[in-house]
């Protein structure tokens, strides 16, 4: 009996989508691709379908034994036993990862002594940033982190309950390193309905939880603006000047996490061999984390301090853009002063950042309305 001629076109077009970039695919789909090499010539998609509402997610589903998977409409003992050795596979690589995954307490600082600068930032191979972006709204409703970790823990797409306590620590200490649970990030994800400023929010706290991310910026990405890309053979050799001594596998892993920091949250873009980027507008909401991350206490700031120094050259924030936020946050009276005598010179933060959060998320609109265009030389 041949294939029915939609079912064939249906599964040709799961593959090329995958082929194409397997972030495509859903769920359902990634699912469906599976079982197409365990079960021909039938409609697979009800299958998976009923495999996720029975499972409720793909490591889920290849976590059950032989036996239970075989009590699903659809699934017999060839592809029950195909997807439970998926899972076991994939329990033995994740068990190899041990090697790696030694957790450091404290990320923020630069060790002196090599051996262990490279051991702080090989942490950075695992960048959880799809993660983070998918839970971290969750944390400002919860008690505390402990409730947090265990919630990530139970929750995170990993098979290995091990590795999804390890990926869990990573998250709470590379983009929670507060004191409590409610805190200036996990606001923002909780009053944000927009991406982009959790994007934006989470690249600057990379690059101040990650020296090797903040390295790769000033090193790597700001003396190559002009030319606008870097290939990955730059990236690479940049990663093999921090760590001479890793493994393949250890390069590869930075490399790729450090793409990933401008990739995912679409600071650049990445195109076959090159990753591609420029000087950008951001949002009045990121850009009132960060400046007053960067500043939490009241404090009269150099405009020049501003203007070239870490919002800029790692940011990659428009100076023109910068300074048309410092208004609109004028009007909220976050910021009391600019002086302007021939050239702006300085402002005054007058709050404190605790009480900044308050005047923005009290605002309309989050004080979003009206903008002071001003240009520079």
């Amino acid at each position: 009996m041949s294939e029915p001629i939609s079912s064939k076109g249906h599964r040709d077009r799961l593959r090329k989508k995958f082929l194409l970039d397997p972030q495509y695919l859903s769920q359902v789909e990634k699912i469906e691709l599976l079982l197409t090499y365990a079960i021909p010539r039938v409609d697979v998609k009800p299958i998976a379908q009923e495999l996720l509402n029975r499972f409720e997610d793909l490591s889920g589903i290849i976590r059950q034994p032989v036996a239970v998977l075989e009590q699903v409409p659809g699934i017999g003992a060839s592809a029950a036993i195909f997807l439970a050795f998926i899972g076991t596979l994939l329990n033995e690589l994740e068990g190899q990862e041990e090697t790696m995954d030694t957790l450091q307490p404290n990320l923020f600082s630069m060790p002196e002594d090599d051996s262990e600068v490279e051991k702080k930032l090989t942490l950075f191979a695992n960048d959880e940033i799809l993660n983070s972006l998918r839970f971290l709204s969750l944390a400002y409703e919860l008690p505390n982190k402990d409730r947090f970790e265990s919630y990530l823990v139970e929750h995170l797409p990993y098979n290995s309950k091990s590795t999804r306590i390890r990926r869990a620590r990573y998250i709470l200490s590379r983009y929670l390193n507060y004191p409590d649970i409610k805190n200036p990030l996990t606001k923002v994800f909780a009053e944000s309905e927009n991406d982009t400023v959790k994007k934006n929010v989470l690249f600057y706290v990379i690059q101040k939880q990650e020296k090797i991310a903040a390295l790769f910026a000033e090193e790597v990405i700001w003396p190559n603006l002009a030319l606008g890309f870097i290939s990955k053979s730059l990236i690479e050799e940049f990663v093999k000047r921090y760590f001479p001594e890793a493994k393949e596998k250890t390069i590869y892993e930075v490399q790729k996490s450090l793409v990933n920091t401008y990739k995912l949250l679409e600071i650049g873009d990445l195109a076959g061999e090159k990753l591609f980027f420029s000087l950008r507008n951001g949002d009045l909401e990121s850009f009132m984390f960060v400046l007053t991350s960067e500043y939490p206490q009241p404090a009269t700031v150099p405009f020049e301090k501003l203007l070239n120094g870490f919002m800029h050259r790692n940011m990659l924030w428009h100076r023109d853009w910068m300074q048309n936020q410092l208004y609109r946050l004028r009007s909220l009276k976050i910021i009391s002063k600019i002086s302007e005598i021939d050239f702006v010179k300085q402002f005054t933060l007058d709050v404190d950042q605790k009480t900044a959060f308050e005047i923005f998320y009290s605002s309309a609109e989050f004080g979003g309305r009206g903008e002071h265009e001003i240009t520079t030389n």
